[in-house]
């Protein structure tokens, strides 16, 4: 028998993430229980892709995922979010084992807000976190950081920034619930 794992993905658009988990540990004996979080329009595109015999479901509303989640994976998607804090809060009530962060930009700069520019007629505003609050953030909510690891990121540009605002590569955190 296969041990189940339930995995929420948090801003996970229409299911590229699922795909990955599936190839990386399809040879685990894992029977993976995937649910992601995302808009109403992605969300919709989303379940036209997938046959309902694969265990992917996708919502519109934390009051919607399971409880018992096994791990909340954030990939790229905090940076975007205008009250962060308020994100971390809402996960962190999910009661996760595992909160896995991947592809955030973080440094030792106070955290402050920016603007990407890298996408035609399109403006986002864009955090860039101090890796130390973040780390604080979820240790002082119970979560112990577990794993750290950076992302070479050769085409992300910070040059216009002043030198201590400069992030060279984006980070990746796993936090496990103590």
């Amino acid at each position: 028998k296969k041990e189940k794992i339930t995995i929420l993905d948090y801003g996970g658009g229409m299911g590229d993430s699922y795909l990955e988990c599936l190839y990386s540990l399809g040879k685990c004996h894992l029977d993976i229980e995937y649910h992601i979080l995302d808009l109403d329009l992605t969300v919709k595109q989303g379940k036209k892709i997938f046959p309902k015999e694969m265990d992917i479901h996708f919502h519109t509303s934390f009051m919607d995922c399971p409880d018992n989640l096994d791990m909340i994976y954030v990939g790229s998607t905090l940076q975007y979010i205008n009250n962060y804090q308020s994100l971390l809060n809402e996960l962190i009530c999910c009661s996760p084992k595992y909160i896995f962060f991947t592809d955030h930009f973080m440094g030792n700069a106070k955290t402050f807000a920016t603007t990407q520019v890298n996408m035609k007629n399109r403006r986002m505003a864009y955090w860039i976190f101090n890796l130390v609050e973040i780390v604080s953030f979820l240790e002082n909510k119970g979560y112990k950081n577990v794993y750290r690891s950076n992302n070479y990121q050769p085409f992300h540009n910070f040059d216009n920034f002043i030198r201590n605002k400069r992030v060279d590569d984006s980070c990746n955190l796993l936090f496990k619930k103590e």
